[in-house]
């Protein structure tokens, strides 16, 4: 008898174990398309010599227009691209500059959060506690939470030599992301870089004018 009530547990327990699978298809549903979007984010990157602040806004609507503002320190720039051209500003100097363009000027990935578990080699999920679960990966482990359905830590394992780690904030009513926080740890010397996102969405609506010039 307590062998087939074992028997019936371990069915039932293995039935709602969480697969990577399942992880992966949940992190997709969240995804926009990587050629039509909008965000606004501001990034603080705090390091032993003082601290940097600094303000993205990004449209994109497919391979050919694309409307970018950066403000830093050192920069205070506009970029538009349509119609095979780029058009730099200077929002200092008011000077403009309109050359070709061939798609490779801009690197718009580094804006973008990538899918973690898109690639690489990963464990199945290990429950830690509660919704929380622990995905081992070769060069990292991430923290999944299965009622949030999104990744909250990412703890790099691959480099001796430094300590990463990365948290990831979400709105408590919308579950969108809020703020990706990654210090970086190397012989005791910390660096930390805050990236809040103001505003992450589909650029489907936003106006086409914005990109002529």
């Amino acid at each position: 008898m307590k062998h087939i009530l074992f028997v019936i547990l371990f069915i039932c327990s293995s039935s709602f174990a969480l697969t990577l699978k399942e992880v992966q298809n949940e992190l997709s549903k969240k995804a926009f398309s990587q050629d039509t979007i909008e965000m606004k984010i501001r990034t603080t990157v705090d390091f032993a010599f003082g601290k940097q602040v600094s303000d993205i806004h990004l449209v994109q609507k497919g391979a050919s227009k694309i409307y970018m503002e950066m403000k830093s320190p050192l920069l205070n720039q506009k970029t538009l691209v349509s119609a095979g051209k780029i058009k730099t500003i200077d929002m200092n100097t008011r000077e403009e500059k309109v050359l070709p363009y061939n798609g490779t000027e801009l690197n718009l990935s580094q804006y973008r959060a990538p899918n973690l578990l898109e690639s690489g080699e990963w464990k199945q999920p290990e429950k830690v506690s509660g919704n929380m679960y622990l995905i081992p990966g070769k060069e990292a482990n991430i923290y999944y939470d299965s009622k949030l359905k999104q990744i909250t830590k990412v703890i790099q394992t691959g480099n001796p030599e430094s300590n990463t780690e990365t948290d990831f904030t979400y709105d408590a009513v919308t579950k969108d992301l809020k703020t990706i926080k990654t210090t970086v740890d190397i012989g005791g010397v910390i660096t930390s870089v805050l990236v809040e996102i103001q505003t992450l969405k589909s650029a489907k609506d936003f106006p086409d004018r914005f990109f002529e010039f």
